[in-house]
């Protein structure tokens, strides 16, 4: 979803320049157990040739402090548009637009992107896209961290029977911003205060982004 949307709303070089943060994954016994398909040698090939079973993978971070350090370079960026591509493919509809780039960057306009307690997972991370790209924040701040633990892996205790989820990933979306990596708050805040003033209205964020895009364009 990101991808297509970022798509229409902004210039494919700028997606492919995006600071988009990293994960540390770690491998264990329990990764491997879940995801069947998957096997050692083909992460060695993709990620670090000493790759152990427990190891964690710091990969990413040495990426984005290269990139950090140096920019997005040529082959970075061709490689980014390859995977970006090859995403693409997967989705017939849109690999017909992407082909043509007709519709790149097409909306030209305001973004307002409006956020709740409930704003999770993909859908937290599109709103760190779009705020990323200058979109302004609106409502209540998300219930999810930008810098957390994600991606679960059930397990089952053999003895107790007891079942569960751990985490096995680690997720930095703003590895350089401690403060909107532990809360992304809304430039413009659905507070208390407010919501008693609009009556406890259930629309009460759509409101509010309906003001400021008044306010805004009384300012121009």
């Amino acid at each position: 979803m990101n991808m297509i949307l970022g798509y229409f709303l902004y210039p494919l070089a700028r997606l492919l320049d995006a600071d988009g943060g990293f994960q540390i994954p770690r491998f264990s016994k329990l990764y491997f157990h879940n995801y069947r398909t998957a096997s050692l040698q083909r992460l060695r090939s993709q990620r670090w040739g000493l790759l152990e079973i427990g190891d964690l993978d710091f990969s990413e971070e040495k990426a984005w402090r290269d990139v950090k350090k140096d920019g997005v370079d040529t082959a970075a960026r061709e490689r980014r548009c390859k995977e970006f591509a090859q995403d693409a493919a997967r989705m017939p509809t849109f690999d017909v637009e992407f082909r043509t780039r007709e519709a790149s960057a097409a909306w030209s306009g305001k973004v307002i992107v409006l956020t709740s307690a409930h704003t999770y997972s993909a859908g937290f991370d599109l709103v760190a896209m779009l705020a990323k790209n200058g979109a302004t924040v609106i409502g209540v701040p998300s219930a999810q961290a930008g810098n957390c633990f994600i991606d679960g892996l059930p397990f089952h205790l053999t003895n107790s029977g007891l079942e569960g989820d751990i985490s096995y990933k680690q997720s930095l979306m703003f590895p350089d911003d401690p403060v909107r990596g532990e809360m992304l708050r809304p430039e413009v805040e659905l507070t208390y205060e407010k919501l008693v003033a609009l009556a406890f209205d259930p629309n009460a964020s759509v409101i509010l982004a309906l003001e400021t895009l008044r306010h805004g364009a009384a300012a121009h």
